[in-house]
């Protein structure tokens, strides 16, 4: 087989920064950058031969809350064989084919707004016979969760809250305009805080 020399593991979101709660997409790409034919074979449980590690921006890895299931995207001209009732299927990819699966990461990792993660992916060719041989993603995606923003309440004042101590602000300009048309100086500069 010729993954190690031909085949190349790429990881894909689609934005940097998610809100809390929203889908974060992740396409795990195999793609055979080779003359020759690429089988892989991977198993339908699918941590075993898709792998990440996620760690957050203190370096701790995060665990998975269950097993990550996965949605297969289609590729052009890869065939999928089954295998007789093995939990194995055998993925041929030819020149300058790729092999995307995508996993929903937000339904199986519990991330904690306003943090950066960090995510590297492994990838492991035939799992079921070579626990040994696996390919690193060429890339590591960084993506960030927004904290929520806090609705603030403004509590509303009613006119018969305002208080005034001393003269009203109608008062004020009156006295001051006046003080101004009677050129009447020690009234007006009183009237200016």
């Amino acid at each position: 087989n010729f993954f190690g020399l031909q085949g190349r593991v790429n990881l894909k979101l689609n934005s940097m920064s998610y809100k809390q709660n929203e889908s974060i997409y992740l396409d795990f790409t195999i793609k055979n950058y080779g003359n020759e034919v690429i089988r892989i074979y991977p198993t339908t449980e699918n941590l075993q031969t898709y792998q990440f590690v996620i760690t957050d921006e203190n370096d701790e890895i995060l665990q998975t809350r269950e097993p990550i299931k996965a949605e297969i995207l289609k590729s052009s001209k890869v065939k999928m064989m089954n295998l007789v009732g093995d939990k194995v299927k055998e993925i041929i990819i030819h020149k300058n084919e790729s092999f995307t699966k995508r996993f929903n990461l937000h339904e199986y990792y519990e991330f904690i707004p306003g943090k950066k993660y960090y995510v590297t992916g492994y990838f492991y060719p035939n799992f079921t016979e070579d626990k040994n041989t696996f390919a690193k993603s060429e890339n590591q995606t960084i993506f960030q969760i927004e904290k929520r923003k806090e609705e603030r309440l403004y509590k509303r004042h009613q006119d018969s809250e305002l208080t005034t101590d001393g003269l009203s602000p109608e008062e004020t300009v009156y006295l001051f305009l006046g003080a101004e048309l009677k050129k009447n100086w020690n009234h007006y500069f009183k009237y200016i805080y």
